[in-house]
């Protein structure tokens, strides 16, 4: 059975002290108390350490910028404990989160990988939030096993993550090492989901959306072409086919803009199939905020679906004559 005392929570924060304070006052406030707490500053220019060394918490600074995947390998070396769990700066953990997390490993000696979900409810109010929170727990409400290791609320024996070899340093932002790692991971692990586990997620704008679904887009198709295997969850091939059916309707619609009308009917008909293959998640957005919500629900996921194709098409372009890529090991 393993020690409640055995667990080492990692976050690894850089400029985060607008969200920072959030998720040490939510795990000051949890209804377990026994763990190790460390921040991994990374090279922060604000008040990070200073918040986080008030709120209890020990500090590692990195001297210069390196990135998610640097700061929690980091983390893991110097944790004492025999689970890691590692948590986002700009999530806040629910009162019985951690104790989920640590009951399920000390009960289940065999669960290697445990992940929990961010909550229906944004920590930032917004349209854009609201949506970006409904679609991350509709993507994994009823799944049971994962294939990416996310960081926002994932546990780890510190044993097995030595094993699998830590978060991949070649990717210095918050891009795609969780997916990265999951992979590897999961060619030995099962990397289990239990959805009691949450987290409530400060999402960004659209702008600093888009631009991060172009980013993470263009590399997880590398490492989609290299794997060739979509998800069981999230990343599913269905997901795909629903972004794959925003072009049609982007290219009609610019035809129906540029003929002065001539291809509504063409214009018509990819809005039908778009709305019929993503169906299910607006109708979960209907039945969770109504039909105004709803409506805008389509147009941003349209939005999203383009800025994707976009980050797909750029990775393509990279992409050598005959598939092999020069990023590839």
């Amino acid at each position: 059975m393993v020690r409640t005392a055995m667990i080492s929570i990692i976050i690894p924060a850089r400029n985060a002290h607008n969200t920072l304070e959030i998720l040490l006052n939510s795990i000051r406030a949890s209804s377990f108390k026994d763990m190790e707490l460390i921040v991994i500053d990374d090279a922060s220019t604000d008040e990070t350490a200073q918040i986080s060394r008030k709120l209890g918490a020990s500090i590692i600074r990195l001297k210069k910028q390196s990135g998610p995947a640097v700061a929690r390998n980091k983390g893991a070396e110097v944790a004492r404990g025999e689970i890691l769990l590692f948590l986002d700066s700009d999530v806040r953990v629910h009162h019985d989160t951690l104790r989920y997390i640590v009951e399920r490993f000390a009960t289940e000696p065999e669960l290697n990988c445990l992940v929990g979900i961010y909550s229906k409810r944004p920590l930032n109010k917004g349209l854009f939030p609201l949506y970006k929170a409904l679609l991350c727990y509709f993507w994994f409400k009823d799944a049971e096993v994962m294939e990416s290791f996310e960081t926002s609320c994932g546990a780890i024996r510190r044993k097995v993550f030595m094993d699998a070899g830590g978060f991949n340093t070649k990717y210095s932002g918050a891009e795609v090492e969780d997916y990265e790692f999951g992979y590897r991971l999961g060619k030995k692990y099962k990397i289990v989901l239990d959805t009691r586990i949450q987290v409530d997620h400060h999402f960004p704008g659209f702008p600093r959306n888009a631009r991060n679904f172009f980013h993470r887009g263009r590399l997880w198709f590398k490492i989609f072409m290299k794997r060739r295997q979509f998800d069981s969850a999230g990343s599913t091939s269905s997901e795909a086919v629903g972004t794959i059916a925003a072009m049609p309707v982007f290219v009609a619609f610019l035809y129906t803009l540029f003929s002065c009308g001539k291809g509504g009917f063409a214009l018509a008909i990819c809005c039908t199939l778009y709305l019929f293959i993503n169906g299910r998640f607006f109708i979960y957005c209907l039945k969770e905020q109504g039909v105004r919500f709803c409506l805008a629900a389509i147009v941003i996921h349209l939005a999203n679906s383009l800025v994707i194709l976009a980050g797909v098409a750029a990775a393509l372009l990279q992409t050598p004559c005959g598939g092999k890529r020069a990023d590839a090991k």
